[in-house]
């Protein structure tokens, strides 16, 4: 039996593809980026992976996505954006920690 990978989704999608998601990954969802500081380093050691869906009304105002947000992550590979644009991330710190930014 396979051990499936934590996935992180921090806001909301559209449509239901939270049921297919729970098939594929042990999802953890949290409403917005101010959650992330409740993360325990245990699990955020786990993650290799992070989906951004809608936060809040839409519009993330700041760089949400920072050299100190994904310090706490360790193991991050991939940051996926699911919208428009990725003006939320600071994509030079994630590219010299490795981890690919995609939308």
């Amino acid at each position: 039996m396979s051990t499936k990978e934590e996935l992180l989704l921090i806001g909301r999608l559209f449509g239901s593809p939270n049921s297919q998601l729970n098939e594929l990954f042990n999802l953890t969802m949290i409403e917005d980026f101010s959650q992330v500081q409740e993360i325990t380093p245990d699990y955020a050691n786990k993650l290799r992976a992070i989906v951004v869906g809608m936060v809040g009304s839409g519009h993330v105002s700041n760089v949400a996505v920072n050299s100190i947000f994904l310090d706490k992550f360790s193991n991050l590979e991939i940051v996926a954006v699911l919208g428009v644009g990725c003006d939320h991330i600071d994509v030079n710190a994630a590219a010299q920690r490795g981890v690919t930014i995609t939308n």
